[in-house]
């Protein structure tokens, strides 16, 4: 069954920190077509593709921690290189090289993803469909050099006529050199240097003696006191030079155009490839945000809309990550269990700087990176609804612009919340996220005001979690049913915990507050008179029910260790069970063993004795050899039996008395009795075992005196 699309508006997509998630995700992006990828389908509506998108991400998260992620930097974006071949035009030797390096990269990508094997098989999968051939990159890269230039490999053809022009050049430069030195003594050249102008070579002549160098002048000096002169006796070589060199441009121009065609084959292919790695890439991206915050999938389950398990915030993860990462200290992100269980309101209550707005945050954010198929640091188990929309009522909302104060600002942030819940709601769940619910108005009212919006929020069907200082509030998770408390506190030193603990409601500790930051002890004891009786009345409540609440957590942990200690008895006891029937049967086999050698050698006895009898021996040796054949059939019969073998119980009914084999001489009494699996106990401890394995009691054995007894 597909989704819902997920209604998100800009404001919330910021103030919820899922903006800044697609900034770090873009950032480890190196090319273009992985934020392309990331852009497309931020919330999935297919469950296929949203199951897909975090198992690829899950596969990639692996393989960053393995090392053995790909390079993407090498792919470049060569689209329109790739439009301009297929129109027929002729690319110049960076395009081409750029074609060929991505090629290379494109092939690069394939290697190591098919080597993944059964460690990534849908990362594999793609990066199998990207094309493995990579001989237009090697013949480009045989082609041209890092420089652009076209090297004498490009063509047999070329390599010979550059050979020709280097040959041509190098007659003109010795026919030069003598030129230069008949000149050079009659005094005619301003140096002996010879030089090129309009690709031919010239002598820098004097001015005053252009009349006695035949040849052609092809330029001269700003001074007008040198002129440039191609030598007559240079012209004709000059002529060859400048013919050779235009076939080497003619089939410069031919190998770029042919490589310019190739390019437009493999467009198509190319393509798709790129494709396939911004894919891969982005797959990767969502991969290592996993890999350094600890990432895990949560479940999309319109069964449970919010149950996250040690929850952490995302990007503070991250932050802490990368910081540990540039071998900087950074303080842990703590792992809170946010959860509605049955009710449909989250009030988080506690201290200011407790850490409220983070745990609200957090569960927004994940709840969205659920939707877009990115993992998130929770553990295994947690869930977010199929949201149709998230919204949000986080920060100062105070406008200079629009003229507005906080509390109006706030209000009008309420009104757009509303709107979104009851636009949105026939379409399935919405997530609203209410920080410091109707915060910097008069106490009585603001909290009967965010009562009143709590509860028709809840009756429009929507979840909430909303931070309050208000103690009506507080008391709505008090009474249960659709709300639900959640507290966070500070150390005994006034520190931040950002621990939430559920079913708790938190004080304010204002006074406290005020006290640790400075403020005269006079102020707040008078402020601390001014409370009225009823307000403190409730705080103490609150107090009590926190440490009654805790008192009886830590009860349940102890009984908890109880269990789990008796279980890990049991376990015990049941392994040497299996240890000492595995015992006991070896030691049967071994007595089995010896029985049938005994026995062999008593028949050897008899043998030797009626062979003795038939060599006329007397009756005596013959009543001899039978005495040992019984005796040694009774020694071999005792060393044979097993130790087990004791009476059987007449019947295993509940209640009845036993032993067991692996335990002789210990009573225990019968429990249950299903089929051939018996459970018997001796106290507390509780063992399975199977009905073969019992045994009368030793008193029964030994002259029934249990049944006298009875």
């Amino acid at each position: 069954m597909d989704l819902e699309p997920l209604h998100l508006s800009d404001r919330a997509a910021r103030d919820l920190g899922f903006v800044e998630i697609q900034r770090v995700l873009a950032a480890l992006c190196p090319s273009t077509f992985g934020k392309e990828a990331l852009a497309q389908a931020p919330f999935p509506t297919a469950r296929a593709l949203l199951h897909e998108r975090g198992a690829e991400a899950m596969e990639a998260a692996q393989a960053v921690e393995r090392r053995v992620a790909p390079d993407f930097g090498s792919v470049r974006d060569i689209r329109p290189a790739l439009v301009a071949a297929q129109k027929g035009t002729t690319l110049g030797t960076l395009d081409l090289l750029d074609v060929a390096r991505t090629q290379e990269a494109l092939g690069r990508l394939h290697d190591v993803m098919a080597f993944q094997g059964e460690a990534a098989p849908l990362l594999g999968a793609i990066g199998r469909a990207i094309a493995e051939e990579r001989r237009f990159a090697k013949r480009v890269v045989r082609s041209i050099d890092e420089q652009g230039k076209l090297t004498d490999d490009a063509s047999p053809e070329l390599g010979a006529l550059r050979h020709k022009v280097r040959g041509l050049r190098g007659e003109a430069q010795t026919l030069l050199g003598t030129l230069i030195r008949e000149l050079d003594d009659e005094g005619l050249l301003r140096d002996r240097n010879f030089t090129v102008r309009n690709d031919r070579y010239v002598l820098p002549v004097k001015s005053e003696f252009q009349g006695r160098v035949e040849g052609i002048v092809h330029d001269a000096s700003q001074t007008h006191q040198t002129v440039f002169v191609e030598p007559r006796a240079l012209l004709q070589i000059g002529n060859r030079i400048k013919i050779a060199t235009a076939e080497v441009e003619q089939e410069e121009q031919r190998i770029l155009a042919e490589l310019s065609a190739e390019v437009a084959e493999l467009a198509p292919r190319l393509r798709a490839d790129l494709i396939h790695a911004g894919h891969l890439e982005a797959a990767f991206a969502r991969g290592t945000l996993a890999a350094r915050t600890g990432g895990r999938l949560v479940e999309v389950d319109a069964a449970r809309p919010l149950a996250l398990r040690k929850a952490r915030h995302p990007l503070l993860a991250w932050l802490k990550g990368e910081a540990e990462r540039a071998g900087q200290h950074a303080p842990p992100v703590v792992g809170n269990d946010i959860a509605l269980g049955a009710a449909r309101a989250l009030v988080i209550s506690g201290p200011n700087a407790g850490g409220k707005t983070v745990a609200l945050k957090t569960a927004g954010l994940i709840a969205l990176l659920a939707r877009a198929g990115i993992p998130a640091p929770v553990a295994e188990d947690s869930a977010v609804a199929p949201f149709a929309a998230v919204a949000c009522v986080i920060g100062d909302a105070q406008s200079l612009e629009g003229a507005l104060s906080s509390f109006s600002g706030h209000l009008v942030l309420l009104r757009e919340v509303l709107a979104e819940i009851e636009a949105h709601r026939g379409r399935g769940p919405v997530l609203c996220l209410l920080d410091e619910l109707l915060a910097g108005t008069d106490p009585a009212q603001g909290a009967a005001l965010g009562q009143a919006l709590l509860e028709h929020v809840v009756d429009q069907g929507a979840y909430i979690v909303a931070t309050t200082h208000y103690e009506r509030l507080k008391a709505l998770g008090l009474a249960g049913g659709s709300f639900r408390n959640a507290s966070v506190a500070l150390d005994p030193a006034g520190r931040p915990t950002f621990h939430l603990a559920l079913d708790q409601a938190g004080t304010s500790n204002a006074l406290d507050a005020a006290r640790r930051y400075g403020l005269p002890e006079a102020v707040i004891e008078r402020a601390d008179r001014l409370v009225s009786p009823d307000d403190k009345e409730f705080s103490g409540v609150l107090k009590a029910l926190a440490e009654e609440r805790a008192h009886l957590a830590e009860r349940l942990r102890e009984a908890e260790e109880a269990k789990a200690a008796l279980a890990a008895d049991a376990e015990r006891l049941e392994r040497r069970i299996a240890e000492v029937t595995a015992e006991s049967q070896r030691l049967r086999r071994e007595g089995k063993r010896a029985f049938a050698e005994e026995l062999a050698e008593a028949r050897r006895e008899v043998a030797k004795a009626i062979e003795a009898a038939k060599g006329g021996a007397d009756a005596r040796a013959l009543n001899t050899a039978s005495h040992q054949l019984q005796e040694l059939e009774q020694r071999a019969l005792a060393e044979a039996r097993s130790p087990f073998e004791r009476a059987r119980p007449a019947s295993v009914t509940v209640g009845a008395a036993v032993e067991v084999e692996a335990m002789p001489g210990t009573r225990l009494t019968v429990l249950e009795v299903d089929g051939d699996d018996v459970v018997v106990a001796r106290g507390a401890v509780k063992l399975r075992v199977k009905k073969e394995t019992l045994l009368a009691p030793t008193a029964d054995k030994a002259g029934g005196r249990s049944k006298k007894n009875g």
